[in-house]
């Protein structure tokens, strides 16, 4: 390993190459660490790469789009980016041409554009030693002929590294522009919490451009943790990973890991699994207990893309205490309730009620100016979830502001009806709208996913089971029987989108 490579911090795949060279970063499918990259060669893959990107005109600052599933070209285009001091900006690989475009616009027109199947990847694909192009510009005297490129990138952790877009699949996207220090500060936090080392090894399903997934990436490689991506997710494949790769860790949404729960059946969580991460959409009570009954050690967590990822974390010996809470914040991160009817940061005692969650710490940046949710003169980041906090200062998510329903002049949470829905045993998932009413201003209604398509229970039964557990106000009108519920590219329920097929089978 050549001594004058970048040593800054905000070249994590240099720093790993340094620090574990032989180790193994990234798990190709087939295999055990032979089928696997060391650090030391997926750095010459991020040279190569960071090259031809610099000979393309991508300079610091510059944004380059990509669109990419999780794979190793996304994890080398990103590092890539990174070393010439560009700004990522990751797109869900199964958006449209129209979602592409609008995101293209939100993100200030990056540009550069890279798709699965541009050019410009066969460089991360072919053997570095294939890989070098013939007119590779060197410095006079450079003995090992590393490109101008090396030299180029961040050296700040105050330097922009990625530009995510929320929100991509319903209404305008809303850039949040994260720095290198910002990703330095989430992974230092998440690695005490969830005692994180370099042995672990990541099988990384979700999309870069979702944030959990764009955190793991970097997680794993600052740390010096293997990563094993997966192009898509299907039960059968990721359970043969997770078996085959001996992984350690996984990072999911409650969908997906559902999905790996079924293929698996009844089987007990494999023997080298540490860590099972939920987050990105409430862990429902039947999956949490059905993953717990198996012995799997589910750590679940409460975050945002405003806050790198990860504001609160419950590791598996805190959930299996207390199943349902995140835990406590992430060391570094404040976090308050804000007292209804409160101003800015009004804290309450640590036994709280509901209130609206506010976040503030080094892993805090904030949407872009005219794009969503800023922070406040004070620095706290309102981020329009509610929540609660009991006696030990861990943190109970009960839903969103935004997603508050009011009928007949009662403020309704859906969370609160969904989860009343879900106890009934012939229910697998539920999700609850309010549809504009002219006598109650707000009628709830709900779609329900049957755990047996072919025998749904029967609506009036439905509706009995939830007059039993809920009030008047609080109960669903109508119930409609789906196949399935809309979600979004990122594995959450799609609220527009449920609001939308609501209001047209009530019309």
């Amino acid at each position: 390993m050549p001594t004058h490579l970048p040593r800054s911090r905000s070249d994590p795949a240099a720093v790993a190459a340094g620090l574990y060279p032989d180790e193994p970063a990234i798990l190709l499918p087939g295999g055990r660490d032979k089928a696997a990259w060391s650090f030391a060669e997926l750095d010459r893959r991020v040279e190569t790469l960071a090259d031809a990107l610099f000979r393309q005109g991508v300079a610091p600052g510059t944004r380059v789009a990509m669109q990419l599933p999780p794979s190793p070209e996304a994890v080398i285009l990103l590092l890539a980016s990174w070393r010439v001091g560009a700004v990522c900006v990751p797109m869900h690989h199964r958006w449209t041409s129209r979602e592409i475009e609008r995101g293209l616009r939100a993100a200030g027109n990056p540009a550069v554009f890279v798709s699965n199947e541009d050019p410009l990847l066969d460089v991360a694909r072919a053997s570095p030693a294939r890989a070098a192009l013939p007119d590779l510009r060197t410095r006079d005297g450079r003995e090992d002929g590393r490109p101008e490129a090396a030299n180029a990138g961040a050296r700040e952790l105050s330097d922009p590294a990625v530009l995510i877009l929320t929100s991509g699949s319903a209404g305008s996207p809303r850039p949040v522009l994260l720095s290198h220090g910002h990703l330095a500060a989430s992974a230092r936090a998440a690695s005490e919490r969830l005692d994180l080392s370099p042995t672990d090894r990541w099988l990384a399903v979700l999309s870069p451009a979702h944030v959990g997934g764009l955190a793991l990436i970097h997680r794993a490689i600052f740390l010096g943790s293997s990563i094993a991506p997966l192009r898509g997710f299907e039960g059968a494949d990721a359970a043969k990973l997770i078996e085959h790769a001996g992984i350690t860790h996984v990072s999911l949404v409650p969908v997906l890991f559902r999905k790996l729960l079924d293929h698996r059946g009844g089987l007990p969580a494999p023997g080298a699994l540490r860590c099972v991460l939920l987050g990105g959409a409430a862990t429902p009570a039947d999956l949490l207990d059905r993953a717990l009954r198996l012995g799997y050690p589910v750590a679940l967590t409460y975050g945002l893309t405003e806050a790198t990822s990860q504001v609160a974390t419950a590791e598996p010996t805190r959930v299996r205490a207390k199943p349902g809470t995140v835990g406590p914040p992430l060391r570094g991160v404040d976090l308050r309730i804000n007292a209804p009817g409160g101003k800015g940061g009004g804290q309450l005692p640590k036994q709280s009620k509901v209130g609206e969650i506010l976040v503030r710490g080094p892993t805090v940046a904030g949407a872009l100016p005219g794009n969503g949710p800023s922070l406040d003169e004070e620095g706290w980041l309102h981020t329009g979830d509610l929540g609660h906090l009991d006696a030990d200062g861990d943190l109970w998510i009960t839903g969103r502001l935004s997603d508050r329903i009011v009928s007949g002049g009662v403020t309704v949470d859906p969370g609160e009806v969904e989860e009343a829905l879900r106890e009934h045993p012939a229910v697998a998932a539920a999700v609850v709208a309010g549809i504009p009413d002219s006598e109650w201003g707000e009628r709830l209604v709900a779609l329900i996913v049957a755990v047996e398509t072919e025998a749904p229970p029967d609506r009036a039964q439905l509706l009995e089971h939830v007059r039993a557990r809920l009030s008047a106000a609080k109960r669903p009108r109508t119930i409609h029987i789906v196949e399935e519920l809309p979600l979004n590219a990122n594995g959450k329920v799609d609220r527009s989108r449920v609001a939308a097929i609501l209001r047209r089978s009530s019309a």
